[in-house]
């Protein structure tokens, strides 16, 4: 295997292998070792000094006895600090002879390059072997010159304006129908200086337009069949306990009025788990029914970072239920998903703790109508406290926090430690990143001390 492929199936870095084997003492092929796809041929100096200096055997007879190219020979010879002789007429006769290569350039006729594959050398080689040994070279086959105005000549200016702006043909239709390439045709308009057409120019004609029009008409139309939604991207819809939610999925709508038709007590995203790893998960709907209580989780689309989640649910929750509600789910309960009328409530309103006045909410946590109400006469603690019981640690008014008090942070100060731990071991940033799920930017300005620098201040 080569350097390459070890590092594509243990998910490290090419030059991180190279450094590996050559600090663990591991012998690197040569390019004519790699190339030829051989194992290492193990070369003594002895052998060398013995071959090349003593019976005076050129680099292409060693070569051709190991079974190696001639620049492996000649890589062993400056390794073990061997002088090269200058190179001599008898010493290539002993690999090819006159009459072989007679036979292969004139009676076989092979070319000049297929005689160098064949022998595992240079084209260069052959044409001083060729020209040393008075072999008479092949005639080179005459090539007939074309003119270029050979098939641009006998067209004119006149015709080209009336194909291009009167008939509205494009370049391509006008090589076409002259036989020419579609570069040449542009080479004679920028010659002649006929102008081009703009994007807003486009001439269609009416065959292209009810063309057009007949594409996207009737069941062709990508809206066909479907009802309309309201706009906006939330859709507000109210619990049994009379509570206002906003959920973003339509499917989440539909289970929500099939649980209300079959009178199942339900709660959204009632809770969050936080697990080991500082990673939060909040599952979509709490259902009370007489079976037992369980989580419903609607997913369309299943992500790498869905799964990732709602595995560490299952192996750290051990007495939860968690229950995926696909397509196929929904479909066997009996949801309609595409022809159930949606219950849409009105938008929920919340009075602002700083000014009084009643704005529209997103979220239950939202307490400020605007950000200049945001912080203003509320104590920093008051508000940790209101976080920790809706399981919210992560969100904070202030602009400047570090860490993983941070907003928008994707990792603990935990993960930090680990991934600064990981690259010292030796492990890609590649690596690193898919296991954390982040972008490898997110790593390499981690490991350079671009971010969370108050923690791996002194580490790195």
């Amino acid at each position: 295997m080569s350097q390459e492929a070890i590092a594509k199936e243990l998910g490290l870095s090419q030059g991180g292998i190279g450094k590996m084997m050559r600090k663990l003492g591991i012998q690197i092929r040569t390019v004519g070792e790699a190339h030829a796809g051989i194992e290492i041929v193990k070369i003594t100096k002895e052998e060398l000094v013995e071959l090349y200096c003593n019976q005076e055997k050129s680099m292409f007879y060693i070569a051709k006895q190991y079974g190696v190219s001639p620049t492996t020979i000649g890589d062993r010879l400056k390794k073990y600090d061997i002088k090269i002789r200058p190179l001599k007429k008898d010493a290539m006769n002993q690999l090819i002879t006159r009459e072989v290569l007679l036979d292969l350039y004139c009676n076989k006729k092979l070319t000049q390059k297929e005689i160098a594959s064949q022998y595992r050398t240079s084209i260069w080689v052959i044409q001083y072997l060729i020209q040393n040994m008075q072999i008479p070279k092949k005639p080179v086959a005459s090539k007939k010159i074309r003119n270029p105005r050979e098939k641009t000549g006998h067209i004119t200016k006149e015709q080209l304006e009336d194909m291009y702006w009167r008939r509205g043909m494009t370049q391509k239709a006008i090589a076409k129908e002259l036989g020419l390439s579609e570069g040449t045709v542009a080479r004679v308009m920028i010659k002649m200086s006929i102008p081009t057409r703009t994007s807003g120019q486009r001439i269609f004609s009416e065959e292209h337009k009810s063309n057009i029009s007949l594409a996207k008409k009737g069941k062709k139309s990508p809206l066909f069949g479907k009802k309309s939604k309201p706009h906006g991207k939330r859709y507000y819809v109210k619990c049994p306990n009379g509570e206002t939610v906003s959920m973003r999925s339509t499917w989440e709508v539909c289970y929500a009025m099939l649980l209300n038709d079959k009178n199942i007590y339900w709660e959204y995203e009632p809770k969050t788990f936080n697990f080991q790893s500082g990673e939060a998960y909040t599952p979509d709907f709490y259902v009370h029914s007489e079976m037992g209580n369980y989580f419903v989780e609607v997913k369309g689309w299943m992500t790498e970072g869905h799964k990732h989640k709602i595995d560490s649910f299952r192996r750290e929750c051990l007495d939860e239920t968690l229950i995926i509600a696909d397509i196929k789910y929904l479909k066997n309960i009996g949801c309609d998903l595409k022809n159930t009328v949606l219950e849409i409530a009105d938008r929920p309103q919340n009075q602002c703790e700083n000014c009084g006045q009643l704005f529209y909410t997103y979220q239950k946590s939202q307490i400020f109508c605007s950000n200049k109400c945001k912080g203003a006469g509320i104590r920093k603690d008051d508000y940790i406290s209101r976080n920790i019981n809706g399981n919210r640690i992560k969100r904070s008014y202030k602009s400047n926090q570090k860490g993983q008090m941070n907003n928008g942070a994707k990792l603990n100060e935990q993960q930090v430690l680990e991934i600064v731990q990981r690259k010292k071991e030796g492990e890609s940033i590649e690596s690193i990143s898919r296991h954390y799920s982040v972008g490898w930017t997110t790593i390499s300005h981690i490991l350079k001390g671009r971010s969370w620098t108050h923690i791996t201040n002194g580490l790195i």
